[in-house]
């Protein structure tokens, strides 16, 4: 009887040990999935604006050119730290777009290695292996996060904050750690600073005072630390977020400088509901998941309160507070209303936690009427909020972008699915379409019935971790994610940067060339304001005109023109007045138009030569290199 018993705990054990090393090994294999799928993006998307100016102004702030909310500097439109990160890591690795994107890549593979820390603490092995996938199988995601913009950097900051600090059995180190992590955060993006004040209340709740008192002490400590650091110029930024009729004290540090600016994007009701609809798919599967948690909530929290209760309630309430506040940000504005599926990049993955908590813990308490209720509104919620499918849903699919690969070997950038599959096996686009529809139908209907049966079987088997009950969550969340959420395909329809070629290496080709035209010392003027500055990274210590590096976002009609480049902006009197004294000015051919194709046409200027297309995919991309005509001597 005693060797049955221990037979059979044994048994258990293998079982279970067994368990752990498949899910360990699915998740590792995704980790290898979204390294190869990240390597194709970081290479295969052009450099835009944000991108370059997180770079250049990174690398001037860490190399001492200039220092942030300096007077007459760049303007310091974002917390320090966002734009010092990537400074100091070109400062170690060499400044340019290689070094940038291959950060970025790191950073996103570290945010990755967090969120399934997180996620196995919390919920269990095979749900961390599933949420892993969920990030791998979201194109857009991916897309986002293999450029050197801080939607990467803040996602990564956030989970290893989750997984430090959250959940129980937490110590006081770890408390002190994800607190100062989240004061970190604070001090590189202003609009994250909820986090910090969340995790403190967090701790106090689900820790104890003491702990409570720990994290409000490193927290502060790091925020004040870095406030210092940056004062008063940081109060710039305070001033610009927090109301007047509040902060009258945050006056002096406001924007006086008038005139009206140059970029406003002004859209009617329809065009922000397709802006918001677009960015819930792109992000469907952490909505949902945040959505799905609180439907499946235990009715009897007492148990809870200290456990998995503390820790659903920030990230849920982080979630929603967060979303609230970038939807108001970007559609209540006139700034950037597009920005909003971006923006929601820096904290969508909390929300893949939340249903993972959920999934592994709530679901099989849940009742027979709550789940099957919980998956109904789970399915319904795409076709509520109008997600198609269809060709349109099969055209996405087929647009979604792999690593180029010639003979087994992989090759930089990326090419789209439909052109791989059709020139491999000589399929003609319709052809293909509707054979995709068919198995669009077909797995729609599988999946139903598949997700229904394994959730039934799933709950019924209850906490036990045997190999065949976890098995079928994963597959669940599998099966929901690959067809409901935001997967490989519904995230394809991000397409804003897309280029396909190796854009690091024309970027470094262009730079070289740059290089070895213009000298060290020199003053450039930009002429292609609102383009990625990427191909300054390549200069040796020229001097620009800093208010010129955000384009027209900093560009104003009219203003007092003494005060406007203090601050970091610009207008038409000082693009005028700078042009007069640069010694070389850089424009892309397809900026050189109006007055300053006028002004450049002129006896004071010459053309030297282009460099070769900075994007691989536009031609006209190369930069005029224009260098100003010395007068000739007069005699005696």
């Amino acid at each position: 009887m005693t060797a049955s018993i221990v037979g059979t705990a044994t048994d258990r054990r293998s079982r279970e040990g067994l368990s752990r090393w498949l899910a360990r090994a699915a998740a590792l294999l995704g980790g290898a999935a979204y390294a190869l799928l990240g390597y194709g993006q970081m290479h295969g998307q052009a450099s835009v604006l944000d991108e370059g100016l997180y770079l250049y102004k990174g690398l001037l702030y860490a190399q001492g050119t200039y220092w942030p909310f300096q007077d007459f500097g760049p303007l310091t439109n974002h917390m320090p730290l966002s734009f010092l990160i990537p400074g100091w890591v070109q400062l170690l690795f060499g400044p340019g777009l290689a070094t940038g994107r291959t950060y970025a890549w790191v950073v996103a593979l570290l945010m990755l290695v967090g969120l399934w820390l997180a996620t196995r603490r919390l919920a269990g092995p095979w749900w961390a292996a599933g949420v892993v996938w969920l990030v791998v199988l979201n194109a857009g995601w991916i897309k986002i996060y293999s450029q050197a913009i801080s939607q990467g950097l803040i996602a990564c900051m956030l989970v290893w904050t989750i997984a430090i600090g959250v959940g129980e059995g937490r110590r006081p180190w770890q408390a002190a750690v994800a607190a100062a992590l989240a004061g970190i955060m604070g001090l590189t993006r202003i609009n994250l600073m909820p986090v910090i004040v969340l995790y403190i209340v967090y701790a106090y709740w689900a820790h104890g005072r003491s702990m409570g008192h720990t994290a409000l002490v490193s927290g502060g400590v790091v925020l004040l630390a870095g406030h210092l650091i940056f004062w008063p110029g940081i109060l710039k930024l305070w001033a610009a977020w927090l109301p007047a009729a509040l902060t009258p004290f945050l006056n002096p540090f406001r924007d006086h400088a008038g005139g009206a600016s140059a970029w406003q994007v002004l859209l009617a009701a329809g065009s922000k509901w397709g802006i918001l609809k677009d960015s819930l798919r792109l992000h469907f599967a952490s909505v949902a998941g945040v959505i799905w948690a609180w439907l499946l909530v235990p009715s009897n929290l007492r148990e809870e309160k200290r456990g998995r209760l503390p820790a659903m309630a920030l990230l849920s309430g982080l979630f929603v507070l967060l979303f609230i506040l970038h939807a108001a940000a970007t559609l209540g504005g006139t700034y950037c209303p597009y920005c909003l599926k971006n923006y929601l990049a820096f904290f969508s993955p909390i929300g893949l936690i939340a249903l993972a908590i959920a999934g592994a813990h709530w679901l099989p308490r849940a009742g027979m009427s709550r789940w099957a209720g919980s998956l109904f509104a789970l399915l319904l919620l795409p076709w509520v909020l109008g997600f198609s499918l269809g060709t349109p849903f099969s055209q996405q699919v087929l647009a979604g972008e792999l690593p180029r690969l010639s003979r087994g070997a992989i090759l930089p950038g990326t090419a789209a699915l439909g052109s791989m599959v059709t020139q491999k096996f000589g399929l003609g686009e319709s052809a293909l379409l509707d054979q995709l529809n068919l198995l669009q139908s077909v797995g729609l209907a599988l999946f139903a019935i598949v997700s229904i049966a394994l959730l039934a079987r799933a709950a019924r088997a209850g906490r036990r971790a045997s190999l065949a009950a976890s098995a079928m969550k994963l597959l669940c969340i599998a099966t929901a994610g690959a067809v409901a959420a935001a997967t490989f395909s519904l995230g394809a329809n991000y397409h804003t940067y897309d280029c396909g070629l190796d854009v690091i290496a024309s970027q470094t080709k262009a730079g070289a060339d740059l290089s070895a035209k213009i000298p060290a010392g020199s003053s450039v003027y930009w002429g292609s304001g609102g383009r990625s500055p990427i191909p300054f990274l390549y200069l040796d210590q020229v001097s620009i005109y800093p208010a010129q590096l955000n384009g027209i976002y900093s560009y104003r009609y009219g203003g007092d023109p003494a005060e406007l480049p203090r601050l970091g902006y610009w207008n038409p009197s000082l693009a005028s007045s700078w042009l007069s004294t640069a010694d070389y000015v850089l424009v892309e051919a397809q900026d050189f138009k109006g007055w300053l194709a006028t002004s450049l046409n002129s006896k004071d200027f010459d053309q030297i030569t282009r460099t070769p297309p900075t994007n691989p995919c536009q031609p006209n991309s190369s930069l005029m290199i224009f260098h100003r005509i010395q007068a000739a001597p007069q005699g005696p």
